[in-house]
């Protein structure tokens, strides 16, 4: 007979085993779904689409949408400006000339109906005319001239009228009798226009000194000398011997400006007049003596007064005596 007590301890031990292994399944599953949850856990989250708006929240906006747009259209100082193709622009601009040729047409009808004799000026041609007037105006323009004045030249009576008005439509000032210019003032204008006069030059040698140091009572004056024209600084005279068969004598005078003008002309004509050479003949003042052919010269200068005389003579009529004679009544005038 079989003997259960002796199997005990091994259907314990399996039965322990067995539990073991239940127990060390449990915990596998267990590790596995934590980390399932795991897993999921440390996943992203997938993006959750927008919630749709009802339809009756998208109806009412909708009406809020059509409500404002009502509301700007019935603002009166909000105008959308309604859009205009060329091409509209273009027949809006021929039916404006259109119209303007048809009124200027009805204008000019009933201007030359009231032209006539008997005729009365209504107010409809009034009217008709300043209407024509005006789309005249206001008739666009093309092109480079669009510009510029399109006033038509006046006619001759509006050019008569605004002659007589003057240029600016202002009556033009009349013409008095009796405002011409006296003769005092027409010399007063002659002597402003005319050239200043020329230097005296009589003062520093006069013909009749020059008679009376020459010793020759029929000398004559005979102008001033050729190649210089007199002026107000400058100015020369000739006195001719009988028959003028010789040169005879002379006097030529400059006034300068400045004591340095004086002075560098002075330089300028020693240089330019043949055979200079310097001379105290002259007492007080800077000279110097010179000749070519017959005729013999002598010039002098005085800073204080800025003049230059020059006085020359030919020797078929003075000596250098006589020549000094000269010189020193020219000098005995400054």
């Amino acid at each position: 007979m079989y003997d259960r007590t002796k199997t005990y301890p091994l259907r314990l031990a399996v039965a322990v085993a067995l539990g073991f292994v239940l127990a060390l399944g449990a915990c596998k599953g267990d590790d596995g779904a934590t980390a399932d949850e795991r897993i999921t856990l440390s996943d992203p989250e997938p993006a959750q689409a927008p919630p749709t708006r009802p339809r009756a929240d998208e109806a009412k906006a909708k009406q809020a949408e059509r409500d404002a747009s009502e509301a700007d259209t019935a603002k009166p100082d909000v105008a959308a400006e309604p859009s205009v193709t060329p091409d509209q622009a273009e027949l809006t601009t021929e039916q404006g000339r259109t119209v303007a040729a048809a009124d200027a047409k009805k204008a000019r009808a009933v201007a030359a109906a009231d032209s006539k004799p008997g005729a009365r000026t209504s107010p409809s041609a009034a009217k008709a005319a300043k209407a024509a007037k005006a789309a005249k105006a206001a008739r666009p323009q093309k092109g480079p001239r669009a510009n510029a004045d399109t006033r038509r030249p006046p006619t001759a009576a509006k050019a008569r009228e605004l002659a007589a008005k003057g240029h600016d439509g202002a009556p033009a000032t009349p013409k008095l009798a009796g405002t011409r210019p006296g003769p005092a003032a027409a010399r007063g204008a002659a002597a402003a226009s005319a050239p200043a006069p020329a230097l005296d030059v009589g003062r520093y040698l006069s013909l009749s000194k020059v008679r009376a140091i020459v010793g020759e009572r029929r000398m004559t004056a005979a102008g001033p000398l050729r190649g210089i024209t007199p002026s107000e600084r400058y100015n020369s005279a000739r006195f001719a011997p009988p028959g003028n068969k010789s040169f005879g004598a002379a006097v030529q005078v400059w006034v300068e400006a400045s004591r340095r003008d004086v002075n560098e002309h002075y330089r300028r004509l020693r240089r330019q007049y043949p055979n200079a050479e310097d001379t105290r003949a002259i007492e007080g003042l800077k000279a110097f003596y010179s000749y070519w052919g017959s005729i013999q010269a002598l010039t002098m200068m005085d800073t204080t007064k800025r003049v230059i005389i020059s006085v020359s003579c030919d020797e078929a009529v003075c000596s250098q005596h006589v020549l000094l004679e000269l010189a020193t009544a020219a000098r005995q005038s400054l």
